[in-house]
């Protein structure tokens, strides 16, 4: 085993240009993978929400999967094959049913995209722009430190637009709702 040491983006860039292959969600058998990916494609909820960072010059990008389900079981298998925690909210109304929520937190979302991503039909596209959002933040973000250089790095403005882009397609993708006049002459 070997410890690296430095800003964990540029050991991550080190060792995959190194040719080290780097992926979190390993232990999962391809059927798992089938099997939440069939899960994402249905229940699941694949987002992200552009955000402006306090103090930030740039917005940032919350990449989340999140699954709600009326019983705990498909959930807490799920949790036990990807470490996550799984809440229950109890029920609004007599008539309803408590619900359970698991939120897939990005450190383990993006492998699992990665993983999953010949088996999505459904949601395949939302995935691949994720995913080349995710990429283009991680290869553009200044390092943390400033230690030595100036110290208010920025992230490149063309990769920017990029992302800004690509979040615009992916909020088209996601948006069900229809013009007033196509509502009207459909009612």
């Amino acid at each position: 085993m070997t410890c690296h040491f430095g800003d964990c983006r540029e050991v991550m860039k080190r060792l995959i240009a190194e040719g080290v292959k780097v992926q979190m969600c390993d232990s999962l058998t391809e059927a798992q993978v089938a099997y939440l990916a069939g899960l994402i494609d249905g229940e699941g909820s694949l987002e992200c929400q552009k955000a402006m960072q306090p103090h930030g010059v740039t917005h940032s990008y919350r990449i989340r999967l999140s699954f709600v389900f009326a019983t705990a079981e498909p959930l807490m298998t799920i949790a036990t094959w990807l470490g996550i925690s799984v809440r229950k909210y109890p029920a609004t109304s007599s008539n309803r049913s408590p619900r359970y929520r698991g939120d897939v937190p990005k450190e383990k979302l993006i492998p699992l995209l990665r993983r999953a991503l010949p088996h999505l039909i459904l949601k395949r596209k939302q995935a691949e722009i994720i995913l080349a959002i995710e990429s283009i933040r991680s290869a553009n973000t200044p390092p943390l430190k400033h230690v030595g250089g100036a110290k208010f790095s920025r992230m490149p403005v063309h990769a920017i637009a990029e992302m800004d882009g690509l979040h615009f397609e992916l909020r088209k993708l996601k948006s069900n709702k229809r013009r007033m006049s196509v509502r009207a002459t459909v009612a």
